[in-house]
C-alpha cells in the first residue's frame, strides 16, 4: 500500500463502512493483465494476503466490510462466458484503450 492508495481511497472506505453495504474485492487475478514487470505469478496470493492485512490495519472491519477475491473459480468462468457473449464487438470498441 502507498501513501496516495490510503488517503484516495482506503481512509475514506474506513470512514464509510457503517454508512454503506460494501464488498471489498481483491482483484488478484488484475495483476495478470497489466504490463507490470514486478507482477510474479507465483507471488499473488502472498500479494493478496498482504492486501487484506493492510486494509485490517487501516481499520477495515470484515464484519461490516466483507473481502472477496476474483481467484478462478467455476462460478467466475461461468459468468465470463455469460458476459463475453453478452458484449458486442460493437460496444467493445468504444472502449477507450
Amino acid at each position: 500500500m502507498h501513501l496516495g492508495h490510503y488517503v484516495g481511497s482506503l481512509a475514506n472506505r474506513v470512514r464509510l463502512q457503517d454508512e454503506y453495504e460494501t464488498i471489498l474485492i481483491i482483484a488478484d487475478l488484475h495483476t495478470l493483465t497489466t504490463k507490470n514487470e514486478k507482477a510474479d505469478i507465483e507471488h499473488i496470493a502472498d500479494n493478496a494476503r498482504g492486501m487484506v492485512l493492510d486494509y485490517l490495519g487501516a481499520g477495515i472491519d470484515p464484519r461490516r466490510l466483507p473481502f472477496t477475491c476474483n481467484r478462478p473459480s467455476r462460478k467466475s468462468t461461468e459468468l465470463n462466458t455469460l458476459f463475453e457473449n453478452l458484449v458486442t464487438v460493437n460496444r467493445l470498441s468504444r472502449f477507450p484503450v
